[in-house]
């Protein structure tokens, strides 16, 4: 354990590398949960031999004195199945995909809280992504307890058609989703429609990745919304306005108070596999190689 007292800082633990994202061996170590009723463990998640852990603590966090900030947190980081890989991508929130090669993720299900003394015995690993993957990492986390929580009926009569559009397109028609999904940075819905009663008026706001478009992106965009407006049962949902709008014409108020990003993994996890409509992969790469998440 470290000599220093509960109340010294830990800018050594920052200096050695101890930041967010870097990726450590942490040998014998479990996630653990309580049973609210007892008090008591109720079950665990060991590290697995092949698997690793990265750092999710804020580096601030990581330098406050252990008194303040006793432990260091951290999610598992390992590598999924082939049949997974095409699964995760802009939307999940519980998987964040480092490496598409390497098959390389980090799992958002089990937060490992490990003691600040504990990694003066450990080497932290650097970030094995880009620098702007790893803003992107950093946004995920936050997302994961941002996201919306939309009503049943909103779920049922819009998300599930949505998902189930954009899963046949990837399963019969891959080539106009990838030209979609080159194209859209992500699928937005106003606001207000998770708060009101059905039938649901649905505005669809694409956010694409540049101002202009290709004559195969345009034509896909146009052939996803016209199939996502045919899947619907106008009698609870409705598509009430389309429109795609760049990163530089969307206003700061319109993302983040108007609408609202579309996630499909809540609806397809189950266990270690998603089911169902998948989140959108997305096939281009940053400057390094490593996958995008967003």
């Amino acid at each position: 354990m470290s000599p220093l007292d509960a109340n010294s800082r830990r800018d050594d633990l920052v200096v050695a590398g101890w930041q967010q994202g870097a990726v450590f061996a942490a040998g014998d170590c479990a996630a653990r949960w309580n049973d609210g009723a007892t008090g008591s463990e109720s079950g665990m998640r060991a590290v697995k031999a092949s698997e690793k852990l990265i750092v999710v603590s804020q580096t601030c966090d990581i330098a406050a004195s252990a008194g303040a900030e006793p432990t260091v947190e951290a999610l598992i980081y390992g590598v999924v199945g082939a049949n997974l890989i095409p699964k995760l991508g802009v939307s999940s929130t519980r998987w964040f995909l480092v490496d598409h090669d390497r098959r390389e993720v980090v799992i958002a299900r089990h937060r490992l809280h490990i003691a600040k003394g504990t990694l003066e015995n450990l080497t932290p690993g650097p970030w094995p992504g880009s620098a702007a993957l790893r803003i992107l990492f950093a946004q995920w986390l936050a997302r994961r307890y941002t996201r919306p929580a939309f009503p049943d009926g909103l779920v049922e009569h819009f998300v599930v058609p949505t998902g189930q559009v954009l899963d046949q397109l990837g399963d019969e028609r891959p080539a106009v989703l990838d030209a979609f999904n080159s194209a859209v940075h992500e699928i937005r819905i106003n606001q207000f429609a998770i708060d009101a009663p059905p039938p649901y008026e649905v505005r669809v706001v694409l956010l694409l990745r540049a101002a202009e478009l290709t004559a195969d992106q345009a034509a896909a965009i146009d052939e996803v919304l016209t199939l996502i407006a045919g899947s619907l049962d106008e009698q609870y949902a409705n598509v009430a306005e389309r429109r795609s709008l760049s990163t530089e014409a969307m206003s700061v108020a319109e993302y983040t108070f108007a609408t609202t990003p579309l996630l499909f993994d809540d609806l397809t996890f189950g266990g270690e596999e998603l089911l169902g409509a998948a989140p959108l992969y997305n096939p281009q790469q940053p400057g390094d190689g490593a996958t995008a998440n967003s």
